[in-house]
């Protein structure tokens, strides 16, 4: 009759719980949530405000986020992600990027707050830069479509300018200033988007005149 071994499961080979797991990702979740909410109401989101709001004991939000540099991170990562209705950097032609604009304003709508305290945000700007290759390389690959007889100065300078209309920033600027709700800002952005490509391509396309010189009369 064989013994029974007495050998111990390895130190790295930990008992995995998909329980365990699936409760820290809610727990998680709660504190995400818990932030959101604060910043919604116009609250500043410390450690206890937070455990207060998400229903759980300060240390587990601290255990969850040691820092406050993990959980702005986090946070505003979770704010691009899942609140804001991310819609990607895919575009290749005007009318896809001004599909974007539309669904982006519509979100920034949804949760003004977290989207003027994201553009307020050291936090919320890094995140913001570390997308930012993606997003140029979207805006210039929409230029060049759209100008295919363009020179590269042109290009660049259409897609910067593209940028600038497709942000946080000009929906806050016409919602603070004008008015504008995510609807009507869209359709500004529309109309000056449309009117700098097409005015773009026929400039480009125009064959250039060369400028004659006046000769003097002999007589």
């Amino acid at each position: 009759m064989k013994r029974a071994s007495s050998k111990q499961p390895a130190a790295s080979q930990a008992y995995h719980s998909p329980l365990r797991a699936a409760q820290m990702a809610s727990t998680r979740r709660q504190i995400l949530d818990a932030v959101a909410v604060l910043i919604e109401r116009g609250e500043e989101p410390t450690y206890a405000a937070i455990a207060k709001a998400a229903g759980v004991q300060q240390r587990t939000v601290f255990r969850h986020f040691p820092t406050t540099d993990a959980l702005h991170e986090a946070f505003w990562w979770d704010v691009l992600d899942a609140r804001l209705g991310k819609t990607g950097y895919d575009a290749s032609d005007l009318p896809a990027l001004l599909r974007d604009v539309e669904a982006t304003f519509q979100g920034f709508d949804r949760h003004p707050r977290l989207v003027l305290a994201m553009l307020r945000s050291v936090h919320g700007l890094q995140i913001r830069l570390r997308t930012n290759d993606r997003r140029v390389a979207m805006f210039e690959r929409v230029a060049r479509h759209e100008l295919p007889h363009a020179d590269v100065v042109t290009v660049r300078r259409a897609a910067a300018i593209s940028q600038l209309l497709y942000s946080g920033t000009a929906w806050q600027n016409l919602r603070e200033y004008w008015s504008m709700d995510a609807s009507e800002a869209f359709l500004a952005v529309q109309q000056a988007l449309t009117a700098m490509f097409e005015g773009l391509r026929r400039e480009s396309a125009s064959p250039v005149t060369p400028i004659r010189k006046k000769t003097r009369s002999t007589i």
